[in-house]
């Protein structure tokens, strides 16, 4: 139950940050011109380095949360931009901002997703999606917990990686070495 929990957070998630990163590839100054419409006071080096940089930490974060390698580690950075993007989407709204946020449109789907992309529609889009990430990161820990404690899981755990690195699939089994648990 918790492996299917978990990788149905883990999808929902990772879907979610891969289409959301892979909308932005390629459009630096769209990117750019939705960081400045929040109006919040940055030095110019800093606002580049994020137009630019925020497409490929969305789809790192995305492939990281599909692929479940390093999961810990990547409910922890999605964690921290969901409360960044949560932050920035809020103060758009109280302050009455009329920007569209800068995230994935959703409209194709439905044209009511359009109030999505609205600063008070991301700001309960985003702490939904926190609420999703941190039930991930509580199924993920207490599955960690789980096999830790019980050594006949975590001998079967250990050996299933090792053999796994030993014949080079260790990706595809979702081994990442170092944890106790590599599924």
């Amino acid at each position: 139950m918790k492996r299917a929990t978990s990788l149905a957070l883990r999808s929902l998630l990772g879907l979610f940050f891969l289409a959301a990163g892979l909308s932005k590839v390629g459009q630096p100054m769209e990117t750019l011109a939705a960081v400045y419409s929040y109006q919040i006071v940055l030095p110019d080096g800093l606002a580049f380095a994020i137009a630019y940089a925020l497409p490929w930490v969305e789809t790192i974060l995305g492939v990281a949360l599909l692929s479940g390698l390093f999961l810990l580690p990547s409910v922890a950075a999605t964690a921290a931009m969901l409360i960044a993007f949560t932050a920035l989407t809020a103060q758009a709204w109280w302050r009455e901002l009329p920007i569209d946020c800068g995230c994935l449109d959703l409209s194709a789907w439905h044209p009511s997703l359009a109030a999505l992309t609205t600063p008070g529609g991301a700001t309960l889009r985003n702490l939904f999606l926190l609420g999703l990430t941190t039930l991930l990161a509580r199924v993920a820990l207490l599955e960690r917990i789980s096999v830790a404690n019980n050594p006949a899981l975590l001998r079967n755990s250990l050996l299933h990686c090792r053999r796994s690195f030993r014949h080079g699939n260790a990706v595809e089994t979702g081994c990442s070495g170092g944890e106790a648990s590599c599924g």
